[in-house]
């Protein structure tokens, strides 16, 4: 047995074990069954005709296999095509209907014709040629558009197609894809020559052995998948396969043409004269500068290894950024990165000022004298916004506008790169880099790895920016909270001053008075001084001076200078209970909770005692004032400036119980709206004393 008849033999196995073993694996979608038909039908075909070689006597028992076969492919092919993986199958247009519908047509036309109507082969046995009739050439008329529709289909699902679905689908489209191209050169040459070759079927057996094996690998993988791709209704508009199908149609129309009209022997000839004019349009492109550059560039990329290591390159630009610890350190990291990665020799930084609307020399300082500035309208602006590319300033064909116009800043800057920095489509700067150390010229590579690099400076950039104003943010923050505590605390002695002087014109002829009264501007003078240097000194964090105190006489003290007022400030019951406490610290909690009570009564009663609880002395501060509500209290109380008073800074509470906890003890609240407020103050007792 002959090669060729072996390859006939291997297509027609091929075929129907691919049928078998889409059934086999419990594939029952529409698409699935019109493939597994599909490739019955190309089985048949290849059976028919190879028999019809062997026995030429029985040649209308086994074309009429061959015929059959070939009746079934536009209807089967077209359904795989249109249903395979594609969610959208049951909603095709009215156009893909119609096809589907008039795909029968072949089929009812080899059962109700003769098969001589079809064709006549006077020599078949020598030959191996079958002349076509009338009714052959329009049968595979129709073959070749439904070959060239399933075609597009397939482009259009596969280019619909991405990732893992694309990986899963590919095999078998190119599979599938290979035997309709294989249709379509086969029946157009028929239709040429209106006669079918069949010296040319062991070439469509192997392109279906090949084709199968395809097929077959998606099976083995499980990846023939169910309904997942959505494909637009205007493949028509952007398919390859319709364009390349028809260019090479034509061609085959001008062959046809100068064989009717000029002689068989002119038809070759224009075959012979097309495939030289090809070959001459293809000489033109490729001495095409632009494009022989591109097709250089693809090459180097996809062929040869690159120039930079991208990931060293990147680690090492990173890390040089991130060792830096000031934006000046930073800037120059960024310069020295980009000089060691490009191999330059000048470079310099420059960054856009929002106040001028320029781009100043952030670095290195005092490359230009005098300074040198780039306006934000500039060309050079403007190209980098719209296009983002590095500008070559030897490329003067391209970049011609810019170069005149920042002759002088390129001259002056000894420019030959430069690199854009931006940030969402906004240009925050530049990098200018000279020569080249090797005097080599600049090429993609280069401009590759200086755009991935600017990308990474542009964010370390703005990041700095946006963490030095974050810096200064937290330092206003801080002098503010700072300046706070400053004036409440002078606040509550402004406060002391002036009740002292509201008594003092009832009492100012009382001795005992008199006497009271100096030692506590005495006292209050003293407060200010060391509140004054603290303010001078500002330590970080307040340190407590803990001694021995004895609560009721603090008590005492601290209420003393409010015991005249307009409000009365009474003793309730006191404990002599001995704590270990910062006596000044603790002093400013119970004045503030008395002056707090005295604004909330307005003329009403404030009441202070001192008592036990467990192992805690409890000191407690009551009005019948205005009180809080529950919400206030929940959300708001003891939170740093937030005040129920119109002109209060909201901070004398939290300092409150930041001081308390600070000794280990806690305060709470008990109020009600329009009765009055009670505060609690927690602290610990010195367990020697108890």
């Amino acid at each position: 047995m002959s090669l060729l008849n072996i390859i006939s033999i291997l297509s027609i196995l091929t075929s129907i074990i691919v049928s078998v073993f889409m059934f086999a694996k419990d594939r029952k979608g529409i698409s699935n069954i019109a493939f597994a038909f599909g490739m019955l039908s190309i089985g048949a075909i290849e059976f028919g005709d190879f028999m019809t070689l062997r026995e030429p006597n029985n040649i209308l028992i086994y074309k009429k296999i061959s015929l059959i076969g070939e009746s079934l492919l536009p209807g089967l092919w077209l359904l795989f095509s249109l249903a395979y993986s594609r969610k959208d199958f049951k909603e095709i247009s009215i156009f893909w209907k119609s096809a589907l519908a008039l795909s029968i047509l072949p089929f009812l036309f080899v059962f109700s014709l003769p098969l001589n109507l079809f064709f006549y082969a006077p020599d078949i046995e020598t030959e191996k040629i079958l002349f076509l009739g009338n009714a052959g050439y329009y049968f595979y008329l129709f073959i070749l558009v439904y070959a060239v529709l399933t075609l597009i289909n397939l482009e259009g699902t596969l280019r619909a197609s991405s990732g893992t679905i694309r990986w899963r689908i590919k095999h078998t489209l190119i599979g599938t894809g290979g035997i309709m191209a294989l249709l379509i050169y086969y029946y157009s040459h028929a239709l040429l020559y209106r006669s079918i070759d069949m010296n040319l079927n062991p070439v469509r057996a192997g392109v279906v052995i090949l084709s199968s094996l395809l097929v077959m690998i998606s099976i083995f993988r499980q990846t023939f998948p169910r309904e997942e791709i959505t494909v637009s209704r205007g493949i028509f508009y952007r398919s390859l396969v319709l364009v390349v199908v028809g260019i090479y149609l034509f061609g085959l129309g001008i062959v046809g043409t100068g064989m009717r009209y000029l002689g068989e022997n002119t038809g070759k000839y224009l075959s012979i004269g097309i495939i030289f004019a090809s070959a001459i349009g293809l000489i033109s492109v490729l001495f095409s500068e632009t494009l022989r550059r591109r097709v250089k560039v693809f090459i180097d990329k996809n062929f040869y290894r690159n120039k930079y290591d991208y990931r060293a390159q990147w680690l090492q630009f990173t890390q040089r950024m991130s060792s830096t610890k000031s934006f000046d350190g930073l800037l120059f990291a960024i310069l020295e990165g980009f000089a060691s990665t490009i191999g330059s020799r000048i470079q310099s930084l420059w960054l856009y000022n929002n106040a001028t609307d320029a781009f100043h020399q952030a670095q290195p300082h005092d490359v230009s004298h005098p300074p040198i500035t780039v306006q934000g309208n500039n060309s050079l602006i403007s190209y980098f916004k719209e296009k983002g590319w590095v500008l070559n300033t030897k490329d003067k064909k391209e970049n011609d506008t810019i170069l005149e116009e920042n002759m002088e800043f390129f001259e002056r800057t000894h420019a030959s790169l430069v690199v854009p920095l931006k940030n969402n489509g906004h240009v925050i700067g530049f990098i200018v880099l000279g020569e080249s150390l090797s005097n080599d010229a600049y090429n993609y590579e280069d401009y590759d790895i200086l755009k991935a690099l600017a990308r990474q400076a542009s964010s370390a950039i703005l990041n700095a920016k946006l963490s030095e104003a974050l810096a200064e943010a937290r330092e206003m923050e801080a002098m503010g909270r700072i300046s706070s505590f400053i004036i409440h605390d002078l606040k509550n002695l402004v406060y002391t001053l002036s009740m002292t002087a509201e008594n003092a014109l009832d009492n100012i002829g009382k001795p005992e008075f008199q006497q009271d009264m100096i030692t506590t501007l005495s006292n209050t003078v003293d407060k200010m001084k060391v509140l004054i240097k603290k303010l001078s000194d500002m330590p970080e964090k307040v340190e407590l001076h803990i001694e021995a105190v004895d609560l009721a006489e603090l008590i005492q003290e601290s209420v003393k200078p409010y015991s005249n007022g307009k409000t009365k400030v009474e003793i309730g019951s006191l404990e002599h209970l001995i704590i270990r406490i910062d006596r000044e610290e603790i002093r400013k909690v119970i004045i503030n909770l008395i002056l707090n009570a005295v604004e909330a009564s307005n003329g009403g009663r404030v009441n202070i005692q001192v008592g036990k609880k467990d192992s805690l002395a409890c000191i407690t501060v009551s009005d019948n004032g205005c009180g809080m509500s529950e919400e206030y209290i929940e959300k708001h109380l003891f939170k740093p400036f937030r005040s129920t008073k119109k002109k209060g800074l909201g901070i004398g509470l939290f300092q409150c119980k930041t001081v308390v906890e600070a000794h280990g003890g806690d305060i709470k609240v008990k109020s009600k709206e329009g009765v009055g407020t009670d505060f609690m103050v927690y602290l610990p007792l010195d367990p020697e004393k108890m």
